[in-house]
């Protein structure tokens, strides 16, 4: 248990925020105070400046922690985010100014990030296909977690090969079409020749069953 230095109400150190510089590891002040005391602080102009130079701070400082967070958020978040870009669009879209500014950061986030659009790409396509639960899986890690082994025939794939079938490929464990979502557990390193195979006799397989 803890005393709250603000509202002098003893709780439990669960409600308290981490500090690892303090002697017992915990704020002086409990989530809830801290909130209170956060939102009074940001709600001048000075204070969000403020706030935001300690953010940008703590970001280059953690840029690991930071991504991992806005993971996170993202996920917990579709909704909200969706219906923000909607809401943004809906007010400037028609400011051909601001579309052009934002159809320019697009691009250029494009040609800084090709890896991270096609797994973009992916799991639109993963949508469409009708997954029931997609997430942008980072195809590099998961080559990466199966030591780029093709776990249909257990031999190794071949980043950048001329040969377009030895390269690496996701495929999905349970296939989209019965059901399986697009996430990074649900997917397997395989070469695209040995991916291209097994898609061939699920489909035959299905057809055969549906007749």
């Amino acid at each position: 248990m803890k005393v709250c230095a603000k509202c002098l109400a003893e709780k439990p150190l669960a409600e308290f925020y981490d500090a690892p510089t303090t002697k017992c590891g915990k704020k002086s002040s409990c989530i809830e105070c801290y909130k209170a005391q956060t939102k009074v602080r940001v709600s001048s102009p000075a204070g969000r400046a403020s706030a935001a130079v300690r953010m940008r701070r703590w970001r280059a400082a953690n840029p690991g922690r930071a991504k991992e967070l806005d993971r996170q958020y993202r996920k917990a978040h579709v909704d909200r985010r969706a219906a923000y870009f909607a809401r943004w669009w809906a007010e400037n879209g028609s400011d051909p100014d601001r579309r052009a500014r934002a159809s320019t950061r697009s691009l250029e986030w494009k040609r800084r990030n090709p890896q991270k659009r096609r797994d973009h790409g992916t799991k639109r396509e993963a949508l469409e296909r009708g997954a029931r639960t997609a997430e942008v899986v980072d195809r590099v890690a998961v080559y990466e977690r199966d030591g780029y082994l093709c776990w249909l025939c257990d031999e190794p794939t071949v980043p950048g090969s001329d040969d377009h079938g030895a390269r690496p490929s996701l495929d999905h464990v349970i296939p989209l079409a019965d059901g399986g979502p697009h996430t990074a557990e649900n997917v397997r390193t395989a070469h695209h020749s040995c991916n291209a195979r097994r898609g061939a006799r699920d489909r035959w397989a299905r057809e055969r069953q549906a007749a």
